[in-house]
């Protein structure tokens, strides 16, 4: 279904006015993280290179998929990583994780719902979740959510982004998606998505506006 909205600009190629919906991750888009996350120096690694060799991490991906417990991946993480660290220590940390909304996302957030449908896109799992569901209203901000750890599906795996578009009953064409992880936006750009890639409220604002949406 395509909502009603004022004519926009063509793009860099693309019509403005047929956007059907807005598609963000969360964490680093539109969730701050917290600067006591300690995991990256526990890897003895920076924070580019962590998430490279992490989003890539088959302890990782059994968790935010889903199919394996909070002790399992606690376990796989500090074995695979090599942390320094008790498992108890490493969970606490980690749960850290979500600091919360870049400020102003809310109001955003809410400006957009007005002219588009909005959903987000994230590898997020059963610890962090419940904060960012409960916490930052993320689901009462969001047409759809797409969490990782309920559908079993995690980006950039291409079947993660087909279910999001067949869910959504549009065309890649409709969609356009920001993602902090440029594996991710390259991912969705060869599934036919506008992607791009943004850090932070600011990075965020700044590419709406050069595409015409705000």
């Amino acid at each position: 279904m395509l909502f009603p909205f004022g004519v926009k600009s063509i793009i860099f190629g693309f019509p403005m006015s047929d956007i059907d919906t807005l598609l963000f991750d969360l964490g680093g888009v539109l969730v701050e993280f917290n600067d006591g996350f300690k995991v990256f120096d526990w890897a003895n690694l920076s924070p580019e290179a962590f998430f490279e060799q992490w989003i890539a991490s088959p302890t990782v991906r059994e968790f935010e998929a889903g199919l394996i417990t909070t002790d399992q991946f606690a376990e796989g993480v500090v074995r695979e990583f090599h942390l320094p660290v008790s498992t108890q220590e490493f969970l606490e940390n980690f749960q850290s994780l979500p600091k919360g909304l870049f400020e102003g996302t809310e109001d955003l957030l809410l400006k957009l719902r007005g002219e588009y449908r909005l959903a987000c896109f994230s590898n997020t799992n059963q610890l962090h979740w419940p904060m960012l569901r409960d916490d930052l209203r993320i689901s009462e901000l969001m047409d759809e959510c797409f969490i990782s750890c309920f559908t079993g599906l995690l980006k950039p795996d291409r079947e993660a982004y087909e279910f999001v578009l067949k869910t959504l009953n549009c065309s890649a064409e409709q969609v356009v998606f920001f993602d902090d992880n440029p594996i991710n936006v390259k991912a969705a750009t060869e599934c036919g998505l506008r992607a791009y890639q943004v850090e932070g409220f600011a990075g965020l604002v700044g590419k709406l506006t050069q595409l015409g949406v705000l």
